[in-house]
């Protein structure tokens, strides 16, 4: 029987360098130029209840989401789940659908955490977070974790993973993380978070 929180191996956070080779970077970085790119938001519940995207001056990017992935990308988006699922332990229905996001010169996320808003949605909190590099900034770019003292190097292929929740289902204060200003050349991500249950209606994105 499958393990509702998967005991992957390895510290919190954990990072696998070459889980991309160069050429699927370089791939989904292609496919992703058919996308419609747009301002990055974060989220904020408001009164009410209710989640509402905004723009913020924390956070420097442009996102885009697997609506907008070409065939080709949302193949290979498939392949890239196979393996998490098998390296993870996590069933590809708890994954949120694919966002991809890219930071030009002074592109940053400041501190935040990637939790506290979902506990009353149907599926759950953001149990973790997958994070993929695509590219390697020249300067900067580094996911940063304050209360940890590590930084995580943006590096083209490396697969960054954290779980954001402690075991009694609390935001684990520990994982508050940045993604520092990129000083030179570029970085783009693909990020997934894992519900604590079931999202996708079918296996899809």
């Amino acid at each position: 029987m499958r393990k509702e929180r998967p005991d992957w191996p390895g510290q919190n956070p954990l990072w696998i360098d070459d889980f991309l080779a160069p050429e699927t970077c370089e791939l989904i970085r292609e496919e992703l130029e058919f996308s419609f790119w747009r301002p990055s938001t974060v989220v904020r519940r408001e009164a009410g209840g209710l989640l509402r995207d905004r723009r913020s001056k924390m956070r420097v990017s442009e996102t885009t989401s697997a609506d907008w992935f070409s065939p080709e990308l949302s193949r290979e988006i498939r392949k890239i789940e196979t393996r998490l699922t098998r390296v993870l332990g996590y069933t590809r229905e708890r994954f949120e659908p694919w966002q991809a996001t890219r930071y030009g010169m002074g592109g940053k996320f400041d501190f935040h955490f990637d939790c506290g808003c979902w506990r009353e949605d149907p599926a759950g909190e953001r149990e973790a977070t997958l994070l993929l590099y695509l590219d390697s900034p020249a300067r900067g770019g580094s996911t940063y974790f304050r209360d940890l003292g590590l930084t995580v190097e943006a590096r083209a292929g490396r697969l960054l993973v954290w779980r954001n929740l402690l075991t009694n289902g609390e935001p684990d204060p520990r994982m508050i993380h940045s993604a520092a200003p990129v000083k030179s050349g570029k970085k783009t991500t693909l990020v997934t978070w894992v519900r604590q249950r079931t999202i996708r209606t079918n296996s899809g994105g």
